[in-house]
């Protein structure tokens, strides 16, 4: 094919490692590329600009929808190739199959009036979840159907011609792009040529619910604007099923003694026949078709509901605001399943804190457990880790390491592990090791982790990263020129309220963060079964960093700013810190506050304040997630009534939680997988070393803040003047004695 004919747009957001995957498969077929970016903090642009891709990063002040995305990435594709004939469009999830460009041209030039052309979109891992499946189901549309997804080949004179997608659509763009072409006589060509290979990241039921919320979203939107001629049918058919069928049941129950329910329960099942009929074909067995029309009946309620969410939109005046379902990314990176990818997988480039990027990762093959070796067998290996792996296939602790004999024993035996070792250089020769948990008192965390590199192993570390910030950049610049992943145990990253809480914030729907405050509080009984080095100051930091650097990733993490400056007060009595409050100022002006105490009753909680609403996380809760608008009352019937239908939906997810430890034992097992999917190749650490680095540094700011009594300031770099001037010599560590 000729490069020069075809143009691409990618946009993106937070993509992780497919996004990569995205840019291989085109990068050699296509010219020029832009990629467009909608806020990503996992180092997407600068990706893409190390693989000589065009960048638009959106202005995110701006609402976001797909449709101004592609609009704004067809205006710099323009002023790149004015000539072009052709473009391309992708969403950043997917992977270009290698044949299909050239047939998409053969059918383009064959076709002078077709405007646009799309092919068989299949997912990476339909067996995953049922809701994957569906979705594979979904795409294998028959040939001849008149709308395209967000993958296709376009004609640059038919887009220009129509203005291009219309940037106030927060779902439906591509449908409605395609009706317009049908009415300015242009034609819209979809053939089963393979296209794309998808990964939708579907595996909870409420990213299911709320998928489909935006598509009935998108029929309302589509009705109102274009009557008969766009989605009335599929929005009268929905009114009717989500709501009139139902209502009209449950009225007459009384008089008809129960019979009116049975009659729409048996009208139910009708509707499940007639949608089997049309999709036993598409479906791999009747298995297969049978949760497909299952789930196509439960589809109403939600689509009713996002019908129910425009006419409100409408009926207020009020801008729409996209309808988000993926997951919510771990750093940054987008949790994929740990095996069974249909494509090799490759070694990821990170980023380095200059900018740059190190050597390829070295990644692990996917058909055995990863070799987990444990350096420390006291509390919290005891508690959280050890069970926490213990229930993952995709790993098996093979080694633990201790200087207590008796309580390496005791452990060892509870959990089968065979190999033990009270010298952890022995943990570190052992050839089954490929990753070590380093999960010591944090002094001396560094020289282990510096030792654990050089023995060629990947490395997990309890936060805080170390005790003191000496030698913490010498070990961030020895993982960056490493070819191996370092994650560092900031487990609140993992927790899925807190990523769903970050999702949210960070899409605008709370507008501009004006103060972000935190708070940890735990009683007598939590104190009482955690040793004594970590009330100390020069040993594990005390409350302000042992505790605290929890609190200042989540500044960080939460809003995507660097922290400027930091104050702090604190109370002393028997311990160090026993009660303290930290206040922080961050590079666009937004407030944090956090507070910490080891004397009341147990209490986590985050909140996010906008000048559009607040949220509000408690991480002991599954519930824990509650979002406020400007003039909902915390108290009020309306806040109440919606947060009983969010807790009536969320029962679900409750009980699968349960089985888990809960809500909050949960986010060590997503901690711990995706860094498993990491050392594997398939995604980010959740936590890379300059962040828990950085978040270190906050902690001893707020020490000498403590000390000094007046503000401490920072500098981009995360530098304390009087630290990280001396650097471990590790020969002076010999815990094995």
């Amino acid at each position: 094919m000729d490069r020069e004919q075809v143009g691409m747009i990618v946009i993106g957001r937070n993509e992780g490692e497919q996004l990569r995957r995205c840019f291989e498969s085109i990068r050699e077929r296509f010219e020029p590329i832009v990629y467009v970016d909608s806020g990503s903090t996992d180092g997407s642009v600068g990706l893409a600009r190390s693989m000589g891709i065009h960048v638009v990063e959106l202005d995110m002040s701006r609402p976001f929808t797909a449709a101004r995305a592609r609009n704004e990435g067809f205006e710099l594709l323009m002023k790149l190739a004015p000539d072009l004939t052709f473009f391309h469009t992708l969403d950043g999830d997917v992977e270009l199959i290698d044949t299909w460009i050239e047939s998409a041209l053969r059918v383009m030039k064959d076709h002078p009036k077709a405007a646009v052309l799309s092919g068989l979109r299949k997912e990476k891992f339909p067996d995953k979840s049922v809701f994957i499946r569906m979705c594979d189901i979904e795409w294998n549309k028959p040939d001849g159907y008149p709308a395209c997804e967000g993958d296709a080949i376009l004609r640059v004179e038919a887009f220009k011609m129509l203005g291009g997608f219309n940037p106030k659509l927060i779902a439906g763009e591509e449908p409605e792009l395609c009706l317009r072409f049908w009415q300015a006589g242009y034609e819209c060509l979809r053939n089963r040529d393979d296209m794309t290979w998808h990964d939708v990241g579907l595996y909870r039921f409420s990213q299911w619910w709320k998928r489909e919320t935006r598509t009935g979203y998108a029929y309302a939107e589509g009705a109102a604007m274009y009557g008969k001629l766009h989605y009335l049918r599929q929005a009268m058919g929905v009114c009717f099923w989500g709501a009139g069928l139902p209502i009209v049941a449950l009225a007459l129950a009384w008089w008809t003694y129960g019979l009116s329910i049975l009659v729409a329960l048996a009208g139910y099942g009708v509707l499940w026949l007639r949608a089997y009929r049309g999709i036993r074909p598409r479906a791999k067995s009747f298995r297969h078709a049978a949760e497909y029309c299952f789930f196509n009946v439960l589809t109403k309620f939600p689509m009713l509901q996002g019908m129910m969410r425009y006419a409100w939109r409408r009926a207020t005046g009020r801008t729409g605001r996209l309808i988000e379902y993926r997951a919510a990314p771990v750093n940054g990176q987008p949790k994929t399943p740990s095996n069974g990818d249909t494509k090799k997988n490759g070694s990821l480039n990170h980023a380095t804190p200059n900018g740059g990027h190190s050597a390829p990762r070295i990644t692990l093959p996917g058909d055995q457990p990863v070799g987990i070796g444990i350096i420390g067998a006291g509390h919290v290996t005891e508690r959280h880790h050890l069970p926490t792996l213990a229930g993952l296939p995709d790993a098996k602790v093979v080694a633990l390491c201790d200087l207590d004999r008796d309580r390496l024993t005791r452990l060892a035996d509870l959990h089968q592990v065979a190999a033990r070792y009270t010298d952890y250089r022995d943990l570190l020769r052992d050839p089954k090791v490929q990753v070590v948990a380093v999960l010591v008192p944090p002094q001396f965390h560094v020289p282990l982790a510096m030792d654990a590199l050089e023995a060629g192993k990947h490395i997990f570390i309890e936060k805080p990263l170390a005790a003191r910030l000496d030698g913490t950049r010498e070990l961030v610049r020895a993982v960056a020129d490493s070819r191996l992943q370092a994650n560092v145990g900031f487990m609140l990253r993992s927790h899925r309220l807190v990523q769903r809480a970050r999702e949210i914030v960070r899409s605008g729907a709370l507008g501009k963060v004006e103060m972000v405050r935190t708070v940890w509080t735990g009683g007598p009984a939590h104190r009482l079964t955690l040793p004594g080095w970590i009330d100390d100051r020069q040993e594990g930091g005390g409350v302000l960093v042992e505790s605290g650097v929890h609190h200042y990733d989540m500044w960080r993490f939460l809003t995507g700013r660097e922290v400027t400056e930091v104050f702090a007060i604190a109370n002393s009595q028997e311990q160090d810190d026993t009660c303290a409050v930290i206040n922080g100022r961050l590079d666009d002006g937004t407030l944090t506050t956090s507070y910490f105490s080891k004397g009341t009753s147990d209490n986590h909680e985050l909140e996010v304040y906008g000048n559009k609403g607040r949220l509000r996380v408690s991480v002991f809760r599954s519930d824990g997630l509650e979002v406020f608008s400007l003039h909902d009352l915390t108290g009020g019937m309306k806040a109440r009534v919606k947060k009983a239908v969010k807790n009536l939906r969320g029962l679900p997810e409750a009980m699968a939680l349960k089985k888990k430890g809960g809500v909050f034992n949960e986010s060590y097992i997503r901690e711990w997988q995706a860094t498993l999917d990491a050392v594997r190749g398939k995604g980010g650490v959740p936590c890379p070393v300059e962040d828990g680095r950085r978040s270190l540094a906050l902690g001893w700011a707020a020490v000498q803040s403590v000390r000094d009594g007046h503000p401490v300031a920072i500098n981009k770099d995360y530098v304390l003047a009087g630290q990280e001037v001396v650097k471990h010599d590790r020969g002076l560590f010999t815990i094995n004695s």
